[in-house]
């Protein structure tokens, strides 16, 4: 937290790029919109078939939350990988806000984080979080002196609750006003996606975001390892070891290919 942030120029799309480029340029295909619907092993081979294709493979590794990989996971899966499965109690989604607006004044930073003197109205959540396009981006919008504002906010135990929308929408807004950093009139454009729009946008289980947490209880080497099923597949992602975010999301990948590699 005593480190800056990084803005990207376009949004976090241009940090999935150089990936898909890199696997490309190797000889690799990314595929596109095929939901996996069954894993299973034969012959020594792990035969995943989609909504679309059925693919052969004699490693596997896992993007997917491990929620969701063992609901088409067929093989054997270490009873004690079973065993730290998190449920929606134990987990958060979130409500999120896209604002368009034409700014009527300068902000010192691109992040803010508001902590709230009560609790946002159907969340329970006591702050939200906020970012802006960076005033130097140019491509958020195509029209001239207009800016792109994200609101969002934990929503615990997503699996249970259903929102509003207008209701969260309304109150957040109004926070924003008073906070000063919009003006009622120079609202252009919003909208706000809740747990249900999460689980259908991305497919992860009852749209839980932000990974497993990191509980207290919870030491971390009993994460989840990214050893699944004690033979060639493995999982990566937010909810193994070392789990939340970014950096934690590429060392969960960087360890599965080293294991690989030991292991193999």
């Amino acid at each position: 937290t005593n480190y800056p942030n990084y803005y990207l120029d376009g949004g976090l799309l241009n940090l999935v790029k150089p990936l898909i480029e890199f696997v490309e340029r190797k000889g690799g295909e990314i595929v596109y919109r095929e939901e996996v619907e069954s894993i299973e092993q034969e012959n020594g081979c792990y035969i995943t078939r989609t909504s679309k294709s059925e693919y052969r493979s004699e490693y596997l590794i896992s993007g997917i939350p491990f929620n969701n990989t063992l609901e088409v996971f067929k093989g054997q899966i270490d009873g004690r990988l079973k065993a730290k499965e998190l449920h929606s109690p134990q987990l958060n989604s979130a409500f999120q806000m896209g604002v368009g607006f034409v700014p009527h004044r300068h902000f010192e930073s691109i992040h803010h984080q508001i902590h709230l003197s009560e609790p946002l109205p159907e969340t329970g959540s006591a702050s939200i979080f906020i970012s802006l396009n960076h005033p130097e981006d140019k491509t958020r919008s195509d029209e001239p002196g207009h800016a792109v504002m994200s609101v969002s906010t934990h929503h615990p135990d997503p699996a249970n609750k259903i929102i509003d929308n207008r209701v969260v929408e309304n109150a957040v807004l109004d926070e924003l006003i008073k906070r000063d950093f919009i003006k009622k009139e120079n609202v252009k454009y919003y909208h706000s996606s809740t747990p249900k729009a999460w689980t259908k946008w991305t497919g992860r289980k009852w749209g839980f975001v932000g990974g497993y947490p990191q509980y207290m209880k919870i030491k971390p080497w009993q994460m989840l390892d990214s050893r699944l099923d004690g033979h060639k597949a493995y999982q990566v992602g937010d909810t193994v070891y070392p789990g939340q975010g970014i950096p934690g999301v590429t060392l969960s990948g960087i360890i599965a290919v080293n294991k690989m590699n030991t292991d193999w």
